[in-house]
């Protein structure tokens, strides 16, 4: 089997096998792999990307900017709480031939990723709504800004107690879905005296109350 790979080099000409695994001359197994890599020739001033991997952003900019190239600092989390504030990856591979100016995206540690916790003791929808009768059945719904559901249930009393941990986002809504009945009643015509029943309805209504969740690490 022979797998082929292309690489750049200054004297080996454009199409011609500069290296190949194992070496000629060499000893291999049946049915072994055998890679060639085919020169594609000069790199016509391309440039190698660097290895910035563990720099401070502004000294892994001023190592792309040493070769021509352009950094671009870009957050993210991980986990490694050692490589927080240092360059954890590139958005190249480290070596790949590029060509001069570049931008280079230069992935920098802000550490493990922040979680939220919801712990309060929810009021009833009668905080806004007198209508609301204690004891209906209320749906809390919350969601995260994004619009991810991440808690549903069902409750006739308040305050409900809700206590969530390892929310993925810092704020959201808290949503309570209800249903108000109206009571049968008249209506009397002022000129001819005609009495008019009106029949009791049911209205299904909703609150939505804005929420910004605690960090888990702010000690609170």
């Amino acid at each position: 089997l022979t797998e082929r790979k292309e690489g750049y080099s200054e004297t080996v000409a454009e199409g011609n096998v500069m290296a190949q695994s194992p070496e000629g001359g060499t000893k291999a197994e049946r049915g072994s792999t055998v890679t060639i890599t085919i020169s594609l020739g000069p790199p016509e001033n391309k440039v190698a990307v660097p290895d910035v991997l563990g720099m401070l952003p502004d000294e892994a900019k001023a190592t792309m900017e040493a070769v021509g190239l352009v950094g671009n600092v870009k957050e993210v989390s991980d986990d490694d709480e050692t490589m927080i504030g240092k360059v954890i990856g590139l958005n190249y591979s480290i070596g790949t031939q590029v060509e001069p100016g570049t931008s280079i995206d230069i992935y920098v540690s802000t550490g493990p990723a922040a979680t939220y916790m919801y712990v309060e003791n929810i009021e009833s929808p009668a905080l806004e709504d007198p209508a609301y009768v204690e004891g209906t059945q209320c749906v809390i719904v919350l969601t995260t800004a994004s619009g991810t559901e991440i808690y549903r249930t069902a409750v006739t009393s308040f305050p409900y107690p809700v206590n969530l941990l390892n929310i993925s986002e810092p704020t959201g809504v808290l949503t309570l879905i209800y249903t108000v009945n109206t009571e049968a009643t008249t209506v009397t015509d002022p000129v001819t005296g005609a009495v008019t029943a009106v029949p009791g309805a049911s209205e299904q209504r909703t609150i939505n109350r804005p929420i910004t969740f605690i960090r888990n690490d702010s000690g609170t």
